[in-house]
């Protein structure tokens, strides 16, 4: 089974995993949960247990009603549709994050330049978005219609909803007045919005526009430049590091990792194509 400490934070979620919804408050609901969420961590020992994976089986078990179900449920979200959410790196929901600020500027430019007028960053709230599917953001009854189009369209389903709430709640949004306001307004579930069928209307408007091939080739890109700049930040920790257990400075010592990397590399291409006569 799972380790002790992924069994420990299982047991802390569950009673926070709607704590209001009757199936949840009795025995026999938190036992079902616990079981999925200590399957999928036994299976799938890299990702074993992230915050959010509770709400998204909460979610399935009451819709499935049964934990093998909702089991393989599980695994085709994480693994399939939205892989390299639930890492440690959580890289791939950081690519779509940007693929989510990247359609706003194309399809919101009014909001995406009110955003930056007060200094808003979307993935404050889209991280949560992104992670619980929506979840804990929109009524049930909304969210399994939006889920069955996630299931049959992919991950730009998720997409096409993100940008039907914002849609349909950019006047408010854009007349915020400061920074708090703005963001206050962002987190407010559904910001208002109750019309399921005018929102997901609106989304397959924009889903039109947004393919499977456009989400695997933007994630490929956002994950490269990712990689780039997490590459960068592990560099400028090591010049720090060794700025102070060293008496070089900075600039020599960003000079010396420069000259051991170009070494590396050409050591490492000429190890590649030589041959052994």
């Amino acid at each position: 089974g799972p380790e002790k400490n992924v069994c420990d934070q299982i047991e802390l979620d569950i009673d926070r995993t709607f704590p209001n919804h009757p199936f949840f408050r009795t025995e026999k609901g938190r036992d079902h949960l616990r079981n999925v969420l200590t399957a999928y961590a036994a299976y799938n020992t890299n990702v074993g247990y992230c915050q959010s994976l509770n709400f998204l089986s909460a979610m399935l078990l009451l819709v499935l009603k049964n934990e093998e179900h909702c089991f393989w449920a599980l695994v085709t979200i994480v693994e399939n549709f939205f892989p390299n959410y639930y890492c440690n790196s959580m890289i791939g929901v950081q690519a779509d994050q940007r693929i989510l600020e990247q359609l706003i500027e194309q399809k919101l430019p009014h909001l995406k330049l009110r955003l930056k007028q007060l200094n808003v960053n979307i993935s404050l709230v889209s991280l949560r978005w992104f992670l619980c599917l929506l979840s804990t953001t929109l009524p049930s009854q909304i969210l399994l219609v939006v889920w069955d189009n996630v299931f049959l369209h992919g991950p730009p389903a998720l997409f096409g909803v993100c940008l039907g709430l914002l849609r349909l709640n950019d006047l408010s949004l854009i007349h915020s007045s400061s920074h708090s306001e703005l963001l206050m307004r962002l987190q407010e579930p559904l910001f208002g919005c109750v019309d399921g069928h005018l929102l997901l209307k609106t989304a397959h408007q924009y889903m039109v526009d947004i393919t499977l091939d456009d989400v695997i080739l933007l994630r490929k890109q956002h994950t490269r430049s990712l990689d780039k700049e997490l590459e960068e930040q592990t560099r400028r920790s090591e010049i720090t590091r060794l700025q102070n257990c060293t008496h070089f400075d900075k600039k020599k010592l960003e000079k010396l990792r420069d000259e051991f990397e170009r070494l590396t590399t050409r050591s490492t291409t000429i190890g590649k194509g030589s041959k052994i006569s």
